[in-house]
């Protein structure tokens, strides 16, 4: 595979395409972890009594979903790069 034709309009967004498909399952997962995490930390107002417990579970939603969101952002990072450094 050859690196991306970026010299042309239709080139760009070929490559735009491609590297937004990269890791994109874990960063949409990463997305709806931490915001299911933070629903369960705001669900502390709107419930009553709520349960310590639950802060726990909200902490670790949120620290899922952002450690998704570093992963998907270094494998496109690592594809880019990879992708730039192939040779014709």
């Amino acid at each position: 595979m050859s690196p991306p034709d970026l010299a042309t309009p239709e080139g760009r967004a070929a490559y735009r395409r491609e590297i937004n498909r990269v890791a994109a399952g874990p960063r949409l997962a990463g997305v709806v972890l931490a915001l299911a995490g933070v629903g369960v930390g705001a669900s502390r107002y709107f419930v009553d009594p709520w349960p310590p417990s639950l802060r726990y579970l909200a902490l670790a939603l949120c620290l899922a979903g952002i450690g998704l969101l570093l992963y998907g952002l270094y494998a496109r990072m690592r594809h880019h790069f990879r992708r730039m450094a192939e040779k014709d």
